[in-house]
């Protein structure tokens, strides 16, 4: 059991409990014993953990480079009050970001554990999993979407922001707002108990409202949008040279909720049939309205 600095381009075999620091500009390999515990502090690391390893575990101060082993996961944890740039590589691992932190995940599998304002955290190649555990009501969080997979808890406080990359998302908020951008990927999506505000991509998506409501901008991806059975209005926008998919609407409620046609794009023709107003856009944008039994009143 050794307290061990590196600070230069080292190799560490760890054999049992090593407190190991790794100080600003080195170029590490760490082989991690039974229970290694790492603070890096601004240094470039490389984790090789053997199947047989009860733990890793890495306190990270400043900005460092994380590529971690195939077998054991890593458990990463950033300072409380800093703001701290984190990479991560191949390999497992459960990060827990407790300041400003920016979070770059790499190919491996991966889950995150917010617990402080102003988080931002870009997606990688591998699965991700995102926890937001902050419960400041004035904080806000922002998450980009990558190529892998991710699956979002958005939690119940604050402004949650997601920006979606090509790989799929499902988010799931509880509280506070949400705003979502779409990117290719599809998106399967659940807002909190304030207004959600949702821009589409060219990936399909399929989006829950709340009692709050909010604002839809459709695009050219197909987008499937339950309103909520009362409380506030949702105003649908369909914008001139963004359109030409198939959307769906469920639950319009006409003289609460409301359609908006901006840049010059226009109705091409109307018509209820199948159970609810149909209607095609001069850009070939189709809209569905389920349910909805008059053409009246859709526009305000």
């Amino acid at each position: 059991n050794s307290k061990i600095t590196l600070s230069g381009t080292d190799t560490l075999n760890g054999k049992g409990y090593d407190q190991v620091t790794v100080t600003a500009g080195a170029n590490a390999t760490i082989s991690a014993g039974s229970l290694t515990v790492v603070k890096e502090i601004n240094a470039k690391v490389l984790y090789q953990i053997g199947s047989g390893v009860n733990a890793a575990t890495v306190m990270v101060v400043g900005s460092s480079s994380i590529q971690g082993g195939t077998g054991t996961a890593l458990t990463v944890t950033t300072v409380a009050g800093m703001s701290t740039s984190v990479v991560m590589g191949a390999g497992a691992a459960t990060i827990k970001a407790l300041g400003s932190d920016m979070i770059y995940a790499g190919s491996g599998t991966e889950t995150i554990n917010i617990g402080a304002a102003n988080t931002q955290i870009w997606g990688g190649a591998g699965a991700l999993k995102v926890n937001n555990n902050d419960t400041g009501a004035g904080d806000a969080q922002t998450i980009h979407g990558g190529t892998g997979t991710i699956n979002i808890n958005a939690g119940y406080y604050g402004t949650f922001t997601f920006i979606g990359g090509s790989g799929a998302a499902v988010i799931q908020s509880y509280g506070g707002s949400l705003h979502l951008t779409g990117g290719s990927g599809a998106m399967t999506a659940a807002g909190g108990s304030k207004a959600t505000e949702f821009t589409a991509g060219t990936g399909v998506t399929t989006l829950a409202m709340n009692t709050a409501g909010g604002h839809v901008v459709f695009g050219q991806g197909a987008t499937t949008v339950q309103v909520a059975g009362w409380g506030g209005g949702v105003l649908f926008d369909f914008v001139s040279g963004a359109g030409g998919a198939a959307n769906i609407i469920r639950g319009f409620r006409a003289g609460t909720d409301r359609l908006e046609l901006l840049g010059g794009v226009g109705v091409q023709s109307q018509t209820i049939a199948g159970g609810g107003a149909n209607l095609v856009l001069t850009d070939n944008t189709y809209i569905t309205l389920t349910g909805v039994t008059s053409t009246a009143r859709l526009f305000g």
